[in-house]
């Protein structure tokens, strides 16, 4: 917002952003490798803990697209033989793919309409408006290291529990910031929306992806499923802009984007039942079953699993 304000241009602002992405792009390419077992910095016994030596014995293939292998000794260790049709119609990608539709349809309409809403509806300066939008990020970056911890720690690395919690917390926080007017503290408004991007961050989209759809899948085949549930997110991100500005109400005291705000909570509720049907690979079953069973773990395994 200042680069914007002294430039006179949006320009430069994204300018900016685009080049601190290079030093991430560039310590990417330098720390991160595919596999563990191509890493010269794991060593044979860390590879024995990751997949066993009966794996590691067996399997030694170079194909690492687990769609186009026929046999399991094809794939590296740790893979298994699973075909498209799993990928792309399991019930649990499919859930996430809306889940992240209506995850970014939220993020995005509140954070790129948050300016405007501060600047039309509180009265705030346009310099303070934009500062509520970096607190929905300053909120979802907690979030993001937070959820991961208890994901490992508390729920004993069930990836699910987080999901369901944060679409509830973020539809409560937003309805809250449905209720602000001109002249409501700031330090309510950054309260509020500090919560409602810690909580949106514990989402499909927001964290915890890559381990669920390689626990449910096969971790070879997490780029083709995660492209699944981005291609939702993307198309909530493209609705949100249009539809909330559709949503905003021109009253005589000035826009009134409390509607907007009520279908952003809706999508957190939308959000929570779409987690309401993924299966939680640590207890074979949906993990809602599984607290309402008494904690009894179901009989779910992977279709690749269960043809072999």
């Amino acid at each position: 917002m200042p680069i914007a304000q002294a430039t006179g241009s949006w320009r430069w602002s994204f300018m900016v952003i685009a080049f601190f992405g290079l030093p991430v792009l560039a310590a990417i390419d330098r720390f991160i490798v595919d596999r563990p077992e191509r890493d010269p910095r794991v060593t044979k016994e860390e590879l024995r803990v990751i997949f066993g030596e009966d794996e590691l014995r067996k399997k030694r293939g170079e194909i690492t697209d687990p769609a186009r292998a026929h046999r399991a000794e094809d794939l590296p260790p740790g893979e298994r033989v699973t075909p498209y049709s799993e990928i792309f119609l399991n019930r649990s990608v499919m859930l996430m793919f809306l889940a992240s539709f209506f995850s970014l349809l939220s993020s995005w309409g509140l954070t790129t309409w948050l300016p405007t809403y501060g600047v039309q509806q509180l009265k705030l300066p346009l310099l303070v408006a934009g500062t509520l939008a970096s607190v929905v990020y300053l909120g979802a970056l907690c979030g993001v290291v937070t959820g991961g911890i208890l994901s490992d720690t508390v729920f004993g690395t069930k990836r699910t529990p987080i999901w369901l919690l944060g679409g509830l917390v973020m539809a409560a926080a937003i309805l809250w910031a449905s209720t602000f007017r001109q002249g409501v503290s700031l330090l309510t408004a950054y309260a509020a929306f500090f919560i409602a991007g810690f909580s949106g961050s514990w989402a499909p989209t927001g964290q915890l992806f890559a381990p669920y759809l390689a626990e449910i899948l096969t971790p070879g085949a997490v780029g083709r499923s995660l492209g699944v549930v981005v291609l939702g997110g993307m198309v909530g991100s493209a609705v949100a802009q249009p539809l909330t500005a559709a949503l905003v109400v021109q009253t005589p005291s000035g826009p009134d984007f409390s509607h907007a705000f009520v279908v952003f909570a809706l999508c957190g509720v939308l959000l929570f039942l779409c987690c309401v049907g993924m299966i939680e690979p640590r207890v074979r079953r949906t993990y809602l079953g599984y607290l309402l069973s008494g904690r009894k773990e179901g009989t779910w395994r992977p279709k690749s699993i269960v043809a072999s």
